[in-house]
This record gives structure tokens, C-alpha cells and sequence, in this order.
């Protein structure tokens, strides 16, 4: 012993190694393996299954270019509808390829089958108004001409598909393709849905919730589902 160290390490007694902590962790870990998996997980699985099966389904119908273009259109959309104000949203639509007069107040707009005729389907006039959350359907060409306002969720379809190919509907209502023509100072009621091949003439007002299924010759007001003549615009 020199200076008192010479027995120091005997003299300390060592620490247990306590490893009872982690019996419960392995315990649960062993009992988490083991346990059968929720049903809901099961489920989850299942439909992600079949939404893949969709998506591969899907896709064969469309052809994979126009799937492609679908995925483009639909992002430059959502940026074109994500800005502010709405000359920014115009601007955005025509580098998408719409055609926009000047003077046009878009709001807020949905779109669908973009993997079509998409935005260069798309023609709008001067001193246009397109409200709140209109849906316009741009598998064929909607041609709307100067002065004309959509009120809020107005949709204007220029297709009827009522699903796959092998849908059993299919054939008693075929597949139907056919652009929608808005002329010069129409107004078009909330809540009106245009069906496909309908022309509005010019300054003829649509109320509101009314489903057009027919032309409407001009300076007249119709209403109703379907729409009918009301009167004349004098």
C-alpha cells in the first residue's frame, strides 16, 4: 500500500447491473411481434390494393401520354389557382394555353378531364366573369365569348362517360362528346349545370339551379331541370 491506494479497488464494491428495466421492453416487443395484426390494417391494405388496380386500370384506357399530361395539367392548375389575385390567375391559365380576353375576373375554378382537350380547349372572351368554384369540364372545347359572367358553382360538361368500358351501362348510354358555346352577354345562374352540345345564345339569362340540356335561343330567360323558355328578353 502506498499513500493509502494500494487497496482502493478492492475497497470499492462494484454495482450490481440491474437489467430487470428491460425484461418489460422485450416482453412487449416479443408480445407486439406475435400479436395478429387489426383488422383495420388489414383494410387499409386491401384498399390500397384496389386503388392500385384502379390506377393500372385507369391508365390502360387513357394511354400513358395522356395520363402524363393529365399529371401536368392538374399541377399548373393548382399553382394557377393558388395565387392571390386574380390577374395572376389569368395570367397563369394562358401559359397554360387558355385563351383569355382582357378585362376577365377569374376566380376561384375547378377543372376536369385535363388529359383531353385540356386548357387550349379553353376559350374565353373580354369582359368575362368567372365565379367561385365553377367546374368546367375540358374534355372538348368550351367557348365562351366576351360579356359573359358565370355565377358561383356553375359547371359546364362537354362529356358523358359512366365509367370504364366495360361499365353494364355502357351500352344504353354511349360515350358522348360535345363542346358547350356561351355567345356574347350571357348570364349563367349559381348552381347551373350545362350539359354537353348546348349553345346559349347571346344575352339570354340561365336561373339559378337550372340543368340546361337544350340550346337556348338568344335574349330569351330559362329556368328550371331541365331548363325551359320562361319568356323573352325584350
Amino acid at each position: 500500500m502506498v499513500l493509502g491506494y494500494g487497496n482502493r479497488r478492492s475497497s470499492v464494491a462494484r454495482r450490481p447491473q440491474n437489467r430487470t428495466g428491460l425484461l418489460p421492453l422485450r416482453a412487449a416487443s416479443r408480445k407486439g411481434f406475435n400479436r395478429p395484426r387489426d383488422s383495420r390494417f388489414d383494410l387499409l391494405l386491401q384498399e390500397t390494393h384496389e386503388l392500385s388496380l384502379a390506377e393500372v386500370k385507369a391508365l390502360r384506357e387513357i394511354g400513358a401520354s395522356r395520363a402524363a399530361a393529365y399529371a401536368v395539367r392538374t399541377f399548373g392548375a393548382a399553382i394557377a389557382n393558388a395565387l392571390l389575385i386574380s390577374p395572376l390567375r389569368v395570367a397563369g391559365l394562358r401559359l397554360l394555353g387558355a385563351r383569355i380576353g382582357s378585362n376577365t375576373n377569374a376566380q376561384s375554378l375547378s377543372f376536369t378531364s385535363l388529359h383531353r382537350a385540356g386548357f387550349s380547349g379553353l376559350s374565353v372572351g373580354a369582359n368575362c366573369w368567372l365565379g367561385e368554384e365553377c367546374l368546367l369540364d375540358l374534355y372538348e372545347r368550351i367557348e365562351i365569348s366576351e360579356h359573359v359572367t358565370l355565377a358561383p358553382r356553375v359547371v359546364i360538361l362537354t362529356h358523358l362517360n359512366v365509367g370504364y368500358q366495360d361499365h353494364p351501362l355502357q351500352k344504353y348510354f354511349p360515350h358522348k362528346v360535345a363542346s358547350v358555346i356561351l355567345e356574347r352577354g350571357v348570364f349563367i345562374g349559381a348552381n347551373t349545370t350545362i350539359l354537353p352540345g348546348v349553345r346559349i345564345g347571346e344575352e339570354s339569362f340561365v336561373a339559378a339551379g337550372s340543368v340546361v340540356a337544350n340550346d337556348v335561343p338568344p335574349r330569351t330567360l330559362v329556368g328550371g331541370s331541365p331548363a325551359k323558355i320562361i319568356r323573352a328578353i325584350r
